[in-house]
């Protein structure tokens, strides 16, 4: 979060990430990049919604 990722310019922001997994594999990463303020649990929910759906997608096809 913030400082401790060492890029300056990206000291002011933080990244939420979840896996995207598709028939018991990890294919892909879904996230947000945002400021260190952000709603979190919200984030967090968005992130995880999405990574859901597009892993069933994927699975789906």
């Amino acid at each position: 979060i913030g400082a401790e990722h060492g890029v300056e310019p990206l000291s002011a922001c933080s990244v939420v990430l979840a896996p995207v997994r598709a028939d018991g594999e990890t294919v892909g990463t879904v996230g947000v990049l945002g400021p260190t303020r952000m709603n979190y649990p919200q984030a967090l929910a968005t992130v995880d919604l999405v990574s859901d759906r597009l892993g069933r997608r994927l699975t789906e096809n």
